[in-house]
């Protein structure tokens, strides 16, 4: 299991809490209320990792809490999100494709009850296992 920490800052604002991030300068968000601060940075830190695994792009490595800046006026957080987690969440979404397989395939699939979806789901699972 592979875990990551990255601070986060949370700086109060007028009606609402802007959070951001010093290892992803790119990744800003805000929450409502403190109560939420932490919850809308964990899903917004995740959709960001989730595209940075499936580019498979370098995670960055975490600044360390005791070197961290605060900027004025603003509150540190850590944040830990579970890779496999973050997976499960954001890569679960199914994508319909089109696959083109021959004829005899397709009538032994029907034949057997095979789901298709669930074969090539299985097929593409143990090859990038390898």
């Amino acid at each position: 299991m592979t875990t990551y920490l990255y601070p986060f800052f949370a700086k109060k604002k007028e009606k609402s809490y802007q959070i951001s991030f010093p290892d992803f300068p790119e990744v800003i968000t805000s929450a409502d209320s403190l109560e939420v601060v932490y919850t809308e940075a964990i899903r917004a830190l995740s959709q960001h990792v989730y595209n940075l695994l499936v580019n498979e792009e370098a995670m960055p490595a975490a600044s360390l809490w005791e070197s961290l800046d605060t900027p004025p006026k603003s509150m540190a957080f850590l944040a830990s999100i579970d890779r496999v987690e973050v997976l499960a969440t954001f890569g679960n979404k199914p994508v319909k494709k089109m696959i083109s397989i021959p004829t005899w395939m397709s009538i032994r699939a029907e034949k057997n009850s095979l789901s298709l979806s669930k074969v090539l789901q299985q097929a593409l699972k143990e090859r990038f296992e390898k």
